[in-house]
């Protein structure tokens, strides 16, 4: 939580979309009395994805915010991409649900990429919520159950 001295501050990074710290975005929102903690779930989060060996021609800031859209809410895009220095993958800032599977692809002209979320590790790959690895998945427990069952 975070305290500003200044409204003129806190309405610029209310309103002004995510700051950057560190490298990272840091996304702002209006405190409320309802707010706890320790008991509200983060349901959104920004987070850098990594598209690998994508084609130097979609290095384009536009580009890649509407490649983006597809995973999430597009945020920003890394400088070293867009400057192309680095040339095997592409680096794009995206706010994520991660209530919802996260996509492990994207479908770029009939050419479809792996998709990498830094800094997210529990992806189950069944049913790609973040949260989980696929032995502690819901799906695949009530499947042995299932099984189990017969």
């Amino acid at each position: 939580m975070i305290r500003f001295e200044r409204e003129d501050e806190y309405l610029a990074a209310l309103i002004g979309g995510p700051c950057r710290a560190f490298g990272s975005y840091l996304m702002v929102r209006a405190w409320s009395p309802e707010f706890d903690p320790l008991r509200d779930d983060i349901v959104t989060t920004p987070v850098w994805i990594k598209l690998a060996n994508i084609r130097v021609n979609f290095y384009h800031h536009l580009i890649l915010m509407g490649i983006a859209k597809g995973l999430g809410t597009p945020i920003g895009v890394d400088l070293t991409t867009l400057n192309v220095e680095r040339a095997r993958f592409a680096r794009i800032c995206v706010e994520v649900n991660l209530a919802k599977p996260l996509k492990g692809t994207v479908l770029i002209n009939g050419e479809r990429y792996f998709v990498a979320y830094e800094g997210l590790s529990n992806i189950c790959s069944k049913c790609g919520i973040y949260g989980h690895m696929v032995h502690g998945c819901p799906r695949t427990i009530a499947e042995r159950v299932a099984n189990l069952d017969i």
